[in-house]
């Protein structure tokens, strides 16, 4: 159940970040990561202010759903960007025909 979570986070992040980047909307998976990365941050600051096992909710939300999402938002945008780029490319010998 450990890595399922996790798992699940990162695929929540690389669909509409690859399908985003795809189209064009760069600037909507940055502003999703960012979103996503502040509120981690945030999460990490409320747990650190809770005593005892107050704050591990917030530090498990943040580290096992929220980081995984980021980093699958932003492998997802960077795949998309790669294959729009490769869309518009021709081999060599296409060109001709």
């Amino acid at each position: 159940m450990i890595y399922l979570i996790p798992s699940i986070g990162f695929l929540i992040g690389v669909l509409p970040g690859f399908f985003l980047a795809r189209q064009g909307k760069v600037w909507v998976v940055a502003i999703f990561a960012l979103a996503l990365a502040v509120a981690g941050v945030w999460a990490i600051i409320v747990g650190r202010s809770q005593t005892g096992f107050d704050g591990m909710g917030y530090v498990i939300i943040a580290v096992l759903m929220l980081a995984p999402t980021v980093v699958g938002m932003v492998a997802g945008g960077l795949a998309g960007l790669y294959r729009r780029a490769k869309e518009g490319q021709t081999a060599p010998h296409d060109k001709d025909a």
